[in-house]
């Protein structure tokens, strides 16, 4: 097989690439976000938001309500340009991301209706300013759900761009890469869960994910999710009705977190055996996630030559 049919070419021509799709209209569009904790509270102000509406502006007219699961109410009125907001009381749980669960689960569960598309959002995602209009692309042909690979960065200073192609947002947070990313680059990284791999090799970065965020997904019928949103969400989906973010001119979000948040990196290296553990472990043993694994994600360059195909491949045969 040839090298063209083993990476396909991916530039900025993506859009004239792109098979054609009519945008449809859809029914309301929830944005579900929980943001507390003066953390999150300013991470939201100060980038995500920011981020958020610029890509909200390309869309056009569509029905966007915003439900923001809080420890403030309020707190956001002024910086929201006008779109409707529902805010619900939330007293974070100690088990911080069963929290982020429970409130994406009360926006399908209590808000969305069949036809309704819900976007799991986060305070601390940057998304790239064709981000809803990608999804309202994709959505409006065969696919159901829309995931793409977060990739965790530093929130420090520079701030990150808030409206920006996906390519230079992906090129932005390799640039800036978060411990949990650093440790997971294959060759180099101690991380002790790698769910996301990545390759590099010159100008180019591929990455291979067991876990890969639902951005969107459009609710036909009622969807609850009992243990992880970036899991168990997808299970209610046909892979065939799912679009998984592989080519950096797509679409793309980052993950902003503080340094240090992680400390458990003095392992040994990432090999075959440990992924391959992590892969039999209860926690990844349904077969969607292998299906996931399974998908080339390029972060940056074209993606050729990083060595991850014949690793991937003996990953998921161990």
């Amino acid at each position: 097989m040839s090298s063209a049919a083993i990476f396909p070419r991916l530039s900025s021509d993506y859009n004239a690439r792109r098979p054609p799709e009519s945008p449809q209209p859809m029914n309301d569009w929830y944005l579900s976000t929980p943001v507390w904790g003066d953390f999150f509270r300013k991470v939201f102000l100060k980038s995500a938001v920011h981020s958020y509406l610029a890509a909200l502006r390309n869309l056009g007219t569509e029905q966007v309500k915003w439900i923001i699961h809080t420890d403030q109410p309020g707190f956001a009125d002024s910086h929201l340009d006008g779109y409707p907001v529902t805010y619900i009381q939330t007293s974070p749980d100690p088990a911080f991301y069963d929290e982020f669960r429970k409130c994406h689960v009360s926006v399908l569960q209590d808000f969305a209706q069949p036809g309704d598309c819900v976007s799991l959002l986060n305070a601390d995602l940057i998304v790239s300013s064709n981000f809803f209009v990608r999804i309202r692309e994709h959505l409006s042909g065969r696919y159901k759900a829309v995931v793409s690979l977060g990739m965790r960065t530093l929130w420090s200073k520079p701030l990150p761009p808030t409206s920006v192609d996906p390519r230079t947002l992906l090129s932005w947070g390799w640039a800036h890469k978060h411990e949990v990313t650093s440790e997971s680059v294959w060759g180099s990284g101690h991380s002790p869960a790698p769910t996301h791999i990545f390759f590099e090799e010159g100008d180019s970065v591929v990455a291979r994910s067991f876990q890969i965020h639902p951005v969107a997904i459009i609710k036909d019928y009622p969807i609850d999710i009992a243990t992880s949103i970036d899991g168990e969400t997808l299970e209610h989906f046909p892979c065939d009705t799912i679009h998984v973010v592989t080519d950096p001119d797509d679409l793309a979000f980052i993950e902003m977190s503080k340094p240090g948040k992680f400390k458990h990196f003095h392992g040994d290296p990432i090999s075959i055996g440990a992924v391959a553990r992590l892969m039999h472990s209860h926690y990844m043993a349904a077969p969607l996630y292998r299906w996931q694994f399974g998908h080339r994600i390029v972060i940056k360059g074209d993606g050729s030559n990083v060595g991850d195909i014949e690793i991937a491949k003996a990953i998921l045969d161990a």
